[in-house]
């Protein structure tokens, strides 16, 4: 195949696709944030590298509009095929996305298109990854366990730093706790 074969083979390969994704469960993560279960209908999976967002789209005076979430799976690997979408959301009071997914119950069905975005761990390995979030900004890097846990196999240091007001905003702090038992994993 030629190069500009092989280009246009992956270019296709990662353009959005809308889809429907219904909801199978959520939990608080903390006062204003939910995790949120979505499985992926008509039996479709969406491929995707760590690190890549969702957008959800929501009808607003009559208009489609959308906000964006990066999707929270681990991901095995550096990308994967999925069946479900996690998330973490949270509330802004009055916000477009918090008034329709508030009121959401497990079994409904909201509309998606994916991936998008390219704030993924590149080919090229480093020795040391620095990593640094507030709130949901943690997302992508737990998407990306499976991944820096290759590297740190491979010889890397990973430093996650997690920044929030008070505890209870280190979202996932507890799985980020048990990758640090992980030599390499800090």
């Amino acid at each position: 195949m030629s190069k500009i074969g092989a280009l246009n083979s992956e270019v296709l390969k990662i353009m959005p696709d809308q889809f429907e994704l219904q909801l199978t469960a959520m939990h608080s993560l903390n006062e204003s944030t939910v995790h949120f279960d979505f499985k992926i209908l008509n039996q479709q999976t969406l491929s995707l590298i760590a690190g890549q967002f969702i957008r959800l789209l929501f009808e607003q005076d009559g208009e489609e509009v959308f906000r964006s979430y990066s999707v929270a799976n681990i991901l095995e690997g550096h990308s994967g095929d999925i069946e479900n979408i996690e998330l973490a959301v949270s509330w802004v009071k009055g916000g477009l996305a918090t008034v329709g997914l508030s009121s959401m119950q497990v079994g409904d069905v909201i509309s998606a298109s994916a991936p998008y975005g390219r704030f993924c761990l590149t080919d090229d390995k480093w020795q040391r990854y620095f990593l640094v979030a507030t709130g949901t900004g943690v997302t992508p890097y737990r998407a990306m366990a499976g991944e820096l846990q290759q590297r740190i196999d491979d010889g890397a240091e990973v430093f996650v730093v997690m920044g929030a007001r008070d505890e209870s905003g280190l979202l996932y702090s507890d799985e980020f706790r048990e990758n640090a038992q992980s030599e390499g994993y800090h």
